[in-house]
């Protein structure tokens, strides 16, 4: 006769029940977020297609607007270049023209620049009482 499979003691037991969807949600949220893509030389344009997508991705999920939340675009690769600032981030429409216009730099990846230049530029525009996130896509 087979033996009885015992639970793992590694693994947790699943929970037995789940908290309803709804309460998940976030209904009001303030954040300003740079999304900094690496258009840098390291970066094949396949994979800044695919970086650009992400993003688009990412802005689909979010709720924009003035008082919800902005999104600003930066590319690396050369001198920091601001396609995108938080002010004019408050749409869907505006941030994939933003992201869908994109021509790769190629230029050097200049990280410490990038975010010298972030901290200088776009979070001086910023709302006192928004989150303040950086959404860095890189290929490492």
């Amino acid at each position: 006769l087979p033996s009885p499979t015992l639970p793992s003691p590694l693994l947790p037991s699943p929970p037995l029940s789940y908290p309803p969807l709804d309460s998940c949600w976030i209904e009001e949220v303030q954040a300003d977020i740079i999304m900094a893509i690496d258009g840098s030389g390291s970066v094949s344009p396949w994979e800044f297609t695919m970086a650009t997508g992400l993003l688009e991705g990412f802005a689909e999920s979010l709720q924009l607007g003035h008082t919800k939340i902005r999104l600003g675009l930066i590319q690396i690769g050369g001198p920091p270049r601001l396609h995108l600032t938080l002010g004019r981030g408050t749409s869907l429409k505006t941030v994939r023209r933003a992201l869908r216009s994109l021509k790769q730099a190629k230029g050097p990846t200049n990280s410490g620049s990038v975010l010298a230049y972030i901290a200088r530029k776009c979070w001086t525009k910023g709302r006192r009482l928004a989150a303040r996130v950086l959404v860095w896509v890189t290929d490492g």
